[in-house]
């Protein structure tokens, strides 16, 4: 169940909220090399860690 309620909500969308809870920093981090001209493999030097 949604959490309105509704019948269907997937199997996967927990692991999927998992993931991408833990990988929007680092797609952010690769973005931002690619922003500023750099390949997105280093990503690592953008990294915001809290």
């Amino acid at each position: 169940m949604t959490a309105d309620l509704e019948k269907g909500l997937n199997h996967l969308c927990h692991g999927y909220k998992t993931f991408f809870t833990h990988a929007i920093p680092y797609f952010g981090a690769m973005l931002e090399a690619i922003k500023q001209g750099h390949p997105a493999s280093v990503y690592p030097m953008f990294v915001k860690y809290n």
